[in-house]
């Protein structure tokens, strides 16, 4: 009797734990709702989208579902082996609309967290709104009917993010098999889009920084701003003491990513010869040394004069040079004799080379390429559109919604360079999770300047809703609140 007794008591106790679960996340259901009609019209009323690239993913789909035997290298495996793995376009358009839902209640997780510290009802609507935002963001949208691979590497680039903050929260959670997800995760992430390739820094930062004092988030110890809140005395001993309680989260998480990681530099190396996660790396370095290509030698006059006749005629009809190699290197090859990888670990030297020799002219594309990374594309076709009546209806939205997300772009730039001033980042209180995200942001944005010059506005979309995330968190941080609401509810030291 004992025993149904206390078996009805623990029930009645996880039945009200739900409720109030509920009852405290109300708003997750609404925006949840949001999310499922809106692709539910997308897939009414929308049709799958190619472009250029999605015909190179569909080649190395093809290539993988043959063996990998002819696998070319000039993409990284993540998205043609997802298209490999579902088969069809149709299905990758459903998966890719299903990671979108689930993007959006990472999203609203990751408001919630981040507002741990706001008075109750405020950090309810900054995870609500942060989750609606994502979800009524068309570019995000368009893209999940897009066969390229933005969708797939915003999922899993904040399945990572995600899961440091949860463990950074949950001191019960940072066990080995968190970690290990998060280093598969972080490869896949990799391997999608190479552009990712300094999260595995940030996250194992971060790991051993954070994950090594017991209490979370909502300790007092949050009135102790970033950085500072990182370490007590050297840094270089503060870092070795922390490694003596991270080890096994770190280790569990540089196990899987290495593995997948010099799998594939592995590949790479063996088949082509080359060091690094594509065979493409010498072309892309054209995009960025390409406006100032009349510098090369003239041992390499037929390439070079090939090259420029190509840009030259893409400048007219565009304006811009941007991702003329393409168009180029079928002729490139035919003058120089050389095949696709050698011409490419040609055209590389001769990029370097010309960095070397020109630093102002490389450095001004660099700035340029920067630039565009914040531009908040929208990526759609009207002609996939069934209802022709729509066509300006969305062009206007898309307008207005591109000025919003432009202001949130430049609006995180002002106020996260702000962070640097001492004083202002100590009134501001910005906790490791937004340390995490900056980070992980600006590195990003610098270096995918650095390496490419060619579509620098799509670089950005699997961190967008992180960018409007910290716009959303520091109007509430600043938002005048009642007399009995008190803003940032946290013990003073």
């Amino acid at each position: 009797m004992t025993t149904d007794r206390m078996a009805t008591d623990a029930h009645h106790k996880d039945l009200h734990t739900l409720k109030a679960w509920a009852y405290e996340h109300w708003s997750l259901g609404i925006v949840l709702a949001i999310s499922l009609m809106l692709r539910l019209g997308l897939y009414f009323f929308y049709a799958s989208v190619s472009y250029s690239d999605t015909k190179t993913y569909h080649r190395l789909a093809g290539q993988i579902l043959q063996g990998w035997i002819n696998y070319d290298g000039s993409r990284t495996p993540g998205y043609p082996a997802f298209l490999a793995f579902l088969r069809t376009d149709q299905n990758a358009w459903l998966v890719q609309m299903g990671m979108g839902v689930l993007i959006t209640l990472f999203m609203y997780f990751l408001g919630w967290q981040l507002g741990v510290n706001l008075e109750r009802k405020r950090r309810q609507q900054l995870a609500f709104l942060a989750a609606l935002v994502h979800t009524l963001n068309l570019g995000q949208l368009f893209f999940e009917s897009s066969l390229l691979s933005e969708t797939l590497s915003t999922f899993l680039f904040i399945v990572t993010v995600a899961g440091w903050v949860y463990g950074y929260c949950s001191p019960k959670a940072r066990t080995i098999w968190l970690a290990g997800v998060m280093g598969i995760f972080s490869a896949l992430a990799i391997l999608t889009r190479g552009l990712f390739i300094l999260l595995p820094f940030w996250t194992c930062l971060f790991i051993l920084l954070f994950w090594v004092e017991k209490p979370s988030l909502s300790d007092s110890r949050y009135s102790v701003p970033f950085p500072e809140r990182a370490y007590r005395g050297p840094l270089i001993r503060t870092i070795f003491s922390k490694m003596k309680s991270t080890y096994p989260s770190l280790v569990a998480y540089l196990v899987p990513f290495s593995l997948l990681i010099g799998l594939w530099v592995g590949f790479i190396r063996v088949h082509y010869n080359q060091w690094g996660l594509e065979t493409i790396g010498g072309f892309r370095l054209v995009q960025n040394t390409g406006t100032f290509f009349e510098y090369v030698p003239d041992q390499y006059a037929a390439i070079r004069d090939t090259y420029i006749k190509y840009r030259d005629t893409r400048i007219d009809e565009t304006g811009t040079q941007t991702n003329v190699i393409w168009r180029a290197i079928p002729e490139m090859m035919k003058v120089s004799g050389l095949g696709f990888y050698d011409l490419s670990r040609l055209v590389g030297k001769i990029s370097l080379d010309l960095i070397r020799n020109h630093p102002g002219l490389y450095l001004q594309n660099v700035a340029k390429g920067w630039w565009l990374f914040w531009r908040a594309p929208v990526y759609w076709s009207s002609e996939s559109l069934k209802i022709d009546v729509l066509v300006p209806v969305l062009n206007a939205v898309i307008l207005v919604e591109r000025l919003f997300i432009w202001v949130c772009n430049i609006f995180f730039l002002l106020t996260s360079l702000a962070v640097i001033w001492t004083p202002f980042r100590k009134t501001l209180h910005p906790s490791p999770l937004l340390g995490y995200l900056l980070g992980m942001i600006w590195s990003t944005s610098i270096l995918q300047s650095f390496l490419d010059h060619g579509d620098n506005p799509r670089f950005l979309i699997p961190m967008q809703s992180l960018v409007v995330l910290w716009g959303l968190w520091f109007i509430f941080r600043f938002l005048p609140v009642g007399r009995n609401s008190p803003r940032i509810m946290s013990k003073k030291r």
